[in-house]
């Protein structure tokens, strides 16, 4: 058995204005004619008997902008009451209930509600927070990006090794290798716009490989270790071109960088680059950091580009 007052807006709830599509909304002053009755007027002809019941029933009706019922069974959402500029129009409560969201591309069970603009697309909360940098190559301006890392950073533990490490820089380093520091970190910062995909896992590769290069300078046998792939091999050449000139100075005024002080200065740089990154496999967050130190912009847009593997 239904209850008429309980469920007299699941059944009346196709407008008038419905007819030429119309947003029910807009003519909240017309009567509405019920579904059920409706249904009982053109089938059994009970159209006379039911005149009485039907004007009453048309003042307890309830509206929805999509002329669907208040409560599905597959798709249940809270109705809110209008209030405001929309309940002044009439002088009888009504109710609306909104549309479903669309669905989370990625995952296909929850409500996307976050624009990602590495996916041009909205994307549930749980996506972005948990494929963020790992699945999702996401663009150094994204703010949800950033809203991210500033919560991490605040909460990030501590790395005792990485203390330790750092403990054990000698006071004057950065005295005496700040410019050249600078320098690198600025031709590393500088070679996103000729590769926009580059990401923080490929500038720690090309680190550890001028790290194994330098080494054998030492050991009377040198050879190059390269990194794989064209961004990183692109990288490699540029700032050995730059250690190169540091050891082998041409205009007599600086003195000519031993092996083990360009050892310390790539060691540093690792250093740098692990106090400074996420660790997801998609980070930028050291090259972001980079390009602030080094008064770089970075590059429009990382994503959406063409990836040469």
């Amino acid at each position: 058995m239904f209850s008429i007052f309980d469920d007299s807006a699941n059944f009346l709830a196709a407008a008038l204005a419905g007819k030429c599509l119309f947003d029910a909304l807009l003519f909240t002053r017309l009567q509405v004619e019920g579904m059920l009755l409706h249904f009982l007027d053109d089938v059994f002809l009970l159209n006379f008997p039911l005149e009485t019941p039907q004007g009453i029933l048309d003042g307890l009706t309830v509206l929805n902008a999509n002329f669907g019922h208040s409560k599905h069974p597959q798709s249940p959402h809270k109705v809110f009451r209008l209030s405001g500029p929309l309940r002044a129009k009439s002088n009888s409560p009504f109710w609306y209930t909104p549309r479903p969201m669309a669905r989370c591309p990625l995952c296909s069970e929850r409500s996307a509600k976050r624009f990602c603009p590495a996916k041009q697309t909205s994307i549930c909360t749980v996506c972005c927070g948990t494929k963020r940098e790992i699945e999702i190559d996401c663009p150094s301006s994204c703010v949800h990006l950033q809203a991210g890392r500033s919560y991490e950073s605040e909460r990030k533990p501590s790395d005792p090794a990485l203390i330790a490490q750092a403990r054990s820089v000698r006071e004057n380093f950065l005295a005496d290798y700040g410019p050249i520091l600078a320098v690198v970190g600025r031709a590393v910062a500088e070679e996103r716009f000729n590769f926009p995909w580059l990401v923080d896992p490929d500038v720690a590769d090309v680190y550890r490989a001028l790290i194994a290069t330098s080494k054998t300078l030492s050991s009377g046998i040198y050879y190059e270790t390269l990194p794989e792939g064209p961004p990183k091999i692109a990288l490699f050449r540029k700032l050995k071109a730059i250690l190169d000139d540091l050891m082998a100075p041409s205009d007599g005024q600086h003195r000519a960088l031993r092996v083990s002080e360009i050892l310390e200065i790539l060691d540093f740089l690792m250093l740098s680059f692990a106090a400074n990154t996420s660790g997801r496999p998609r980070s930028r967050q050291y090259l972001d950091w980079l390009s602030t130190m080094s008064g770089v912009s970075t590059p429009p847009s990382e994503s959406g580009r063409l990836i040469i593997p």
